[in-house]
């Protein structure tokens, strides 16, 4: 049986996005970004990968941002 693959939507419709520029096109997702995330999505599956961030992508992502502080 084959390991699950995993692969962030997020990360593809940016990839999208820089391939579509490289073409002389000009991408706005603005207002949209989580209809496109979910097609992204919907890709994936239809491609057989399991649309989600890898682990140690979002523990990166999860550091990277400032703490708010409780005070």
């Amino acid at each position: 049986m084959a390991e699950t693959e995993y692969y962030d939507a997020a990360r593809l419709v940016s990839e999208v996005q820089e391939l579509l520029r490289a073409r002389g096109l000009n991408p706005d997702a603005t207002g949209r970004a989580g209809k496109a995330q979910a097609g992204a999505g919907m890709l994936l599956r239809a491609l057989g990968i399991t649309p989600g961030m890898d682990m140690v992508d979002a523990l990166a992502r999860s550091v990277d941002k400032p703490w708010a502080d409780r005070d």
